[in-house]
């Protein structure tokens, strides 16, 4: 019989509504009920595309020895970590603090009321991989805490109280502004860089966009070229390596090898949109041209596949099918042979195969090509397009992985932004257009009736719409809309995006300058929470501090340097050298920061009749009606420039400038 999780909309909460755990959603209402009948939470988060989600659910909570033990002493709650990022935030933070290293499916035991007793990631059902059993792991806790074991209520009491100091920011008061330098920053990340194959690290390898496009503002920024080699290697694996899906265009999430073969193959939106609109804002680099091709196929893999009928993305489609990881997009090599047949020669001289560890089958990647020119990638590929073509169509044969069908607000918006980026960077010029439809049915769809510009986080393809947004959501909103206000001119996005910041200062609580997590309306979450940290998003802090720096540009109103000034502040005195989870912030070092090109011009006409392609992503526009048509006025490092009004003065200027 169904467990509660059936009246949920979550696809990660459906999955498990037939298990005979006896679920519970996260609400007052289940925590009151463990208080009552004294008994102890399990808290157990993840989401639809988590392979190992999947692969506990499979050896815990589908047998019927392990659900019966947890029904009996537990109370058992599952929680969509993409409905809930603030309950996510908040228990992964704990077995951080317990000296875990986070993942998921994420797991923490709680008392009645609510103190964390132990956490982790996977646990298995036997004990093995050095990891004790989930049974044996539950019968310690439950037995420890009936007989009223001092240690590990002193430990719950001790872990609570610093818990809630950390994300309620109380370190915030207790600190003065430290000085970061570049250089030191530049050190630090050094020390990540893998230099024979690219990204950060020497284990499992993401893309880390936020640190690369840091490095490539230091590149051209600060003039600092060390990074055009490790940059341009780091691409090519991404590109030409298992990352990416070569038949149908996307990108997996990260690979668990050091050298970008293997990918573990669920797709998200927002890893998509992150990586999309790094690589648009290389694209007028000549060596990095081919970089077009993986942004093109890549959007028109989402559009085709992952788009709902309200022109709201979905969120992610999943790592496994038919019960197996990958398993849709891998090959033999006497499959290919007879798929290809005369083109199979011509095809494996640009393509690899790499075997997954304990399978005969192996990921395609293009990594041949890695030693090659943009220019020479890019025909290579060319030749080989039939050859995909023929391999794509067998592929839709086979069963393809779920999707995620929830319309998340944050991760629609990043797309939004990418999409302006694309055009920006002179990819294809729909771009521009799409970016307008996505942000404007993000205006219309997610807003909560009744309410002062306020919004909902998840929409579903049938119109509904649930869970009211966090700050991540509304400010990635924020950012969407300024973005749309650059490539179009049109003041009506500036103008949301005003009313827009009213209602996140209204509605997020402050410290210090810093907006929290969530606000009134989740009035179930342990703790108010503040977060300064990048995560595989950036962070909502670090950008609503540069939303307000572009604010105060295009207004000159000093509200907003206040607010941008104040937030930098706070996050330099609880910087503490952890540089690299703290990128989106160095962004705004001051370093970098002056160095910006604000362009003033007096409409999307002058632009349009002034600035080459080439240039496009390396100005911030302010539309004034002070200037004059067909007139552009650069400054940066706190200097104006003579307006210019010929496409000649304009390059000569901009080339003094870079």
């Amino acid at each position: 019989m169904p467990n509660s999780l059936q009246y949920s909309h979550s696809p990660y909460l459906l999955q498990h509504k037939d298990n005979p755990v006896d679920w519970y959603s996260w609400s007052l209402e289940t925590l009151e009920k463990a208080k009552k009948e004294n008994k102890i939470i399990i808290v157990s988060i993840g989401y639809s595309t988590c392979h190992w989600c999947h692969v506990m659910a499979h050896e815990c909570f589908e047998n019927e020895a392990i659900a019966a033990f947890m029904n009996r002493h537990f109370i058992s709650i599952k929680i969509d970590r993409e409905e809930r990022p603030d309950l996510d935030h908040y228990f992964m933070s704990a077995i951080q603090f317990m000296g875990f290293q986070g993942g998921w499916p994420l797991h923490c035991i709680m008392s009645p009321d609510q103190k964390i007793l132990y956490g982790g990631t996977y646990f298995p059902p036997v004990a093995k991989y050095g990891r004790i059993s989930w049974p044996d792991l539950l019968n310690a806790i439950l037995e420890s805490y009936t007989n009223k074991n001092e240690k590990i209520l002193l430990q719950a009491d001790k872990l609570h109280e610093s818990l809630t100091d950390y994300l309620q920011g109380k370190k915030i008061l207790q600190e003065t502004e430290s000085e970061i330098q570049i250089e030191e920053v530049l050190k630090s990340l050094q020390s990540l860089i893998d230099e024979e194959y690219g990204g950060m690290g020497t284990g499992q390898k993401f893309p880390n966009t936020s640190a690369m496009e840091f490095l490539q503002n230091c590149n051209t920024i600060l003039k600092k070229g060390v990074y055009n080699n490790f940059l341009l290697l780091s691409v090519k694996r991404i590109c030409l390596g298992g990352m990416y899906d070569h038949l149908q265009g996307g990108f997996f999430r990260y690979t668990v090898d050091r050298s970008w073969k293997i990918p573990h193959f669920e797709k998200m939106a927002y890893d998509h949109a992150l990586i999309i609109g790094w690589l648009s804002t290389l694209y007028t680099n000549e060596k990095f041209k081919f970089v077009g091709y993986f942004i093109k196929n890549s959007f028109d893999f989402w559009k085709e596949e992952m788009l709902g009928k309200n022109g709201l993305y979905y969120a992610a489609l999943d790592a496994d099918s038919e019960g197996e990881e990958g398993l849709y997009y891998l090959w033999d090599e006497s499959e290919i042979g007879n798929i290809l047949k005369e083109r199979k020669d011509t095809f494996y001289k640009n393509m690899d195969l790499e075997i997954l560890h304990g399978s005969q089958k192996k990921v395609l990647n293009a990594l041949p090509l890695s030693n090659l020119s943009s220019l020479e990638i890019e025909a290579r590929l060319e030749k080989i397009q039939d050859s995909y073509f023929q391999l794509r169509t067998a592929r839709k044969q086979r069963i393809r992985p779920s999707t995620d069908t929830k319309e998340i607000l944050s991760w629609n918006a990043l797309i939004a932004i990418a999409l302006c980026k694309a055009y920006r960077a002179g990819i294809d010029v729909k771009y521009h257009d799409e970016a307008i439809q996505l942000i404007t049915r993000m205006l219309s769809n997610y807003k909560i009736p009744n309410t002062s510009n306020e919004y909902f986080r998840i929409s579903l393809e049938n119109g509904e719409c649930y869970q009211p947004a966090f700050l991540e959501d509304y400010v990635y909103l924020g950012n969407a809309l300024w973005h749309v206000f650059q490539i179009s001119g049109q003041q009506e996005y500036f103008e949301e995006l005003v009313q827009l910041i009213h209602t996140i200062e209204n509605l997020f609580s402050q410290k210090d300058g810093l907006f929290s997590f969530n606000h009134q309306m989740h009035n179930d979450h342990p703790v108010v929470s503040y977060d300064i940290n990048d995560s595989s998003i950036p962070n909502a802090n670090a950008v609503l501090c540069e939303l307000y720096y572009m604010l105060y540009w295009q207004t000159n109103e000093t509200e907003y340097y206040n607010r941008f000034q104040k937030m930098y502040f706070s996050f330099s005195s609880l910087c503490n050298k952890h540089y690299f989870s703290h990128m989106n912030w160095l962004k705004m070092h001051p370093d970098i920061l002056n160095r910006r090109i604000f362009a003033k011009v007096k409409n999307k006409n002058s632009v349009e009749n002034l600035v080459d392609n080439l240039f496009q992503q390396k100005l911030n526009y302010i539309y004034t009606s002070e200037m004059e048509e067909n007139t552009i006025q650069l400054c940066t490092d706190q200097v104006c420039l003579v307006p210019c009004s010929s496409r000649e003065e304009f390059n000569n200027q901009i080339q003094e400038i870079l």
